[in-house]
């Protein structure tokens, strides 16, 4: 065992001992479920939450966490329903659209995914990771210039955001911008991420 993973463990007994004291507190719960999720106890913290939301299920964050730890689980369908039921409580809550976008990418409903993640960005204009899901939806669907604008949008928050310099790469492609593609294929690799080697073979023979 680990030094970080005993000293999440006397975290998570600290806070037991913390929520058996006022079984019914919110926040007790909460931080509970958090520290279990660090630690890997999935289980335990989706039952933690679940236990605060029996007490308060007007708490959109807490529907919100619920949904997190499904889709961990890799349980989709968990995941899409504790979204909904954070946005049926407040309407305005820019994680749970974005959530809800990315996991409606994960089933290939990219139409689904759209409309969500666009209502992300309409609600927080500097959603970095919204903007770049909206990018790759957009590119899913064959929406080359609009998945370009939502990239750049993605980069203006955080211009080293390399999942938006591959999306750029692969729209300007499509757009037979090769050049183009091949300036933002080389930067996403520059910052670490794993470009499809067929693409970037492709690329760098149509760029030249």
């Amino acid at each position: 065992m680990t030094e970080q993973s005993t000293n999440i463990e006397d975290i998570i007994r600290s806070l037991e001992k913390e929520a058996s004291k006022d079984p019914n507190s919110v926040i007790a719960l909460s931080r509970l479920s958090m520290a279990c999720w660090k630690g890997g106890r999935i289980d335990d913290a989706i039952r933690h939450t679940q236990k605060a939301l029996e007490i308060d299920s007007t708490n959109a964050s807490l529907y919100v966490n619920l949904g997190g730890f499904y889709f961990q689980k890799g349980d989709l369908d968990g995941a899409i329903r504790e979204n909904e039921k954070a946005l049926e409580v407040n309407p305005y809550v820019t994680q749970a659209y974005g959530n809800l976008g990315f996991a409606w990418m994960q089933k290939g409903e990219w139409g689904k995914a759209i409309d969500f993640l666009k209502k992300a960005v309409e609600l927080n204009s500097d959603f970095s990771e919204g903007w770049a899901n909206l990018a790759t939806a957009y590119i899913e669907k064959g929406l080359y210039d609009e998945a370009i604008e939502a990239a750049k949008k993605s980069l203006q928050e955080k211009p080293d955001f390399a999942i938006a310099h591959n999306n750029l790469a692969v729209a300007h492609y499509f757009k037979k911008e090769y050049k183009l593609a091949a300036e933002h294929c080389n930067r996403a690799m520059e910052l670490g991420y794993r470009v499809h080697p067929d693409f970037v073979k492709e690329v760098q023979a149509k760029s030249k």
